[in-house]
């Protein structure tokens, strides 16, 4: 499949597709740090920068595909949704001229879920007529559903939309999806065939509306927290497999297999100067006072025994207390939580590590800003999403 990415950003697509063995024909990106990246991560690949400059006629039957999220602040509920009139927002329909220029076969747009209702429901249907070839009207209610489908008028391209949501998308490199909550909506065409976009989109798991329990059912034991919820039998805290046990001291037993270890909690810092120097570099040592673990630290002291009476007692003043339902524990109590570093950010999104740290207006690439890495990874494109949509095309081609 030879495809063409507009409004590329940092290449979600390309990097949900190599392993399809799929070819980039050309990118069309304009922001100064993605096209740097672009540069160095993809130095065989042309970026032709505006995207209405793009002919598309020149590259009829030259792609195969057309994939583009364009600027999604036009109809995001955060902004003042300017819609299709905006600027931005009407690269939409810039994506569909070039679309039908140049002959593709498939498309995918990306953008976000305020496209279905904004200004009531008229800016998506615009785009679904200027891709569709016909005047789709707008629903009565002023807001899309989350899913549909719009048959080609003949010339024009046969499509499926569906909001999708990355921490739900399992696929291929990433069986348990991303960490993140991120609702996308996806929007599928198709040149001649009126049933492949929904055959890409609607799979048959998630159209039998019969979703299956995620646990399995479990005995009740002696000892029902406060909350109500059933303790788990000692026995049953790690399987020798791939479960991790209830978070203990003693919890890193020699015994238990590497996979079942919880990474977080099983090495004590050996260093009498608390600076962990010593510990093993890449598993953290236990939640101490001196040095704090916790993606957001509480305002209050989190290892001593409350005032409050809490099970503080029987524990060393530089270790935490066990987890209670009446005390608080170092999480978050003041409601200041430390900013993500630029690495989650990446590994939110489905990035390899350090993807974004390029080398960046005249520094190495160690000494990247951050900033741009952040905006870099926030525009983009979940590369699981990406990849569970390429898998799908690659499936119903093959069919057709």
């Amino acid at each position: 499949m030879r495809y063409a990415s507009v409004c590329s950003g940092v290449e979600a697509p390309s990097l949900a597709w190599r392993s399809l063995g799929w070819e980039p024909v050309f990118f069309s990106e304009i922001a100064k740090f993605p096209v740097e990246l672009l540069r160095q991560r993809y130095p065989e690949t042309p970026n032709l920068g505006d995207m209405t400059t793009i002919n598309g006629e020149n590259y009829r039957g030259k792609i195969d595909l057309l994939t583009g999220g364009t600027p999604c602040q036009s109809f995001s509920v955060a902004g003042k949704r300017g819609g299709l009139v905006d600027r931005r927002g009407s690269l939409a329909l810039v994506f569909a001229e070039l679309a039908h220029r140049s002959e593709v076969e498939w498309i995918v747009w990306e953008n976000v879920p305020g496209v279905l209702s904004s200004a009531g429901g008229r800016d998506f249907a615009g785009l679904l007529s200027a891709l569709a070839g016909w005047r789709v009207p707008p629903p009565k209610s002023g807001k899309w559903k989350k899913s549909g489908l719009v048959n080609s008028a003949g010339g024009g391209y046969s499509l499926a939309w569906r909001l999708l949501d990355a921490q739900f998308v399992r696929v291929d490199g990433f069986e348990r999806a991303v960490p993140q909550r991120r609702r996308r909506l996806f929007l599928v065409g198709h040149r001649s065939s009126a049933s492949a976009p929904a055959q890409v989109l609607f799979d048959d798991a998630s159209m039998q509306f019969d979703a299956q329990p995620v646990r399995t059912p479990r005995t009740q034991t002696s000892g029902v927290a406060a909350g109500g919820a059933p303790q788990p039998d000692p026995a049953e805290w790690w399987n020798g497999a791939k479960v991790a046990s209830t978070l203990t001291v003693t919890s890193a037993r020699q015994s238990m297999p590497d996979e079942g270890k919880l990474q977080a909690v099983i090495t004590r810092c050996c260093c009498p100067n608390d600076a962990c120097a010593e510990a093993e570099p890449e598993i953290a040592s236990t939640l101490r006072v001196a040095v704090e673990h916790a993606v957001a630290i509480s305002g209050h002291t989190i290892g001593r025994k409350p005032e409050n009476g809490g099970n503080g007692s029987g524990v060393s003043d530089e270790l935490c207390y066990t987890l209670t339902a009446a005390d608080r524990h170092a999480i978050a109590s003041d409601g200041i939580v430390r900013r993500l570093t630029p690495v989650e950010c990446e590994r939110l999104m489905g990035f390899p590590d350090n993807y974004t740290q390029i080398e960046w207006r005249g520094k190495s690439a160690d000494q990247c800003p951050d900033g741009p890495r952040y905006e870099a990874c926030g525009n983009s494109q979940c590369v699981n999403v990406m990849r569970w949509i390429g898998r799908r095309i690659e499936m119903v081609s093959k069919m057709m």
